[in-house]
């Protein structure tokens, strides 16, 4: 049969990340409340719900997650990535 070019008719959607990065980044695991905890899983930052062990997701890295800093009031977050491939010069630096 032809090869068939066609885009599929379903999209996958994100409904769970195993794992953290932390083998070389420190202090990116936060508990925001009692409840909630938030740490990077690759160009991912998690938000998880403890008590019933649901996921959020901020998607919008375009590689991986290094650092991440929390507002005092616990309602502000800030995440930052290694310098992006897609942004490099020709001479390959950031």
């Amino acid at each position: 049969s032809a090869a068939d070019n066609r885009q599929p008719s379903s999209t996958l959607q994100l409904e769970y990340v195993y794992g953290i990065r932390s083998h070389d980044t420190s202090s990116v695991l936060h508990f925001l409340d009692p409840d909630h905890i938030i740490y990077p899983a690759g160009a991912f930052v998690i938000v998880q719900q403890l008590s019933t062990n649901t996921q959020s997701f901020f998607m919008d890295h375009d590689d991986d997650v290094v650092a991440i800093a929390v507002h005092p009031n616990r309602h502000l977050i800030a995440s930052g990535q290694v310098a992006s491939l897609h942004r490099r010069t020709a001479e390959g630096t950031p």
